[in-house]
């Protein structure tokens, strides 16, 4: 059964953009280019949601207290991170907070889908 979503997961995420900001590179404005990074942090977020469950099932046993532990305190960390550049004077906190966003659910939806991927 792990197995068979294992395949169905990998299947899914084969059509999705290795670049996290592919699309966005020609965005002109802070509007722009923040939108286009908080939509694919969504695609990522997307991707994150998926991969969680299938890794606590993937877990052994006794890794499933850990995992979930870490994912409690990586959201923590992703968000207090993130937080940082709205501190940022002037419109470029938009477009710094929706990629560090788009960046950290990048790396961490990558992370679990390692995981759980064969």
């Amino acid at each position: 059964m792990i197995l068979v979503a294992a395949l169905a997961l990998q299947a899914w995420l084969s059509g999705l953009p290795k670049d996290s900001a592919e699309g966005c590179h020609d965005k002109d404005g802070t509007i722009a280019l923040s939108s286009c990074y908080s939509e694919h942090a969504d695609a990522w977020q997307k991707r994150l949601d998926a991969a969680y469950p299938e890794a606590l099932k993937f877990a052994e046993e006794r890794q499933r207290d850990a995992l979930r532990r870490a994912q409690s305190a990586w959201l923590k960390y992703r968000d207090a991170t993130c937080d940082f550049y709205n501190l940022t004077p002037g419109s470029i906190h938009y477009i710094q907070s929706a990629y560090c966003i788009l960046d950290l659910n990048r790396h961490r939806a990558l992370e679990l889908e390692e995981f759980i991927l064969p």
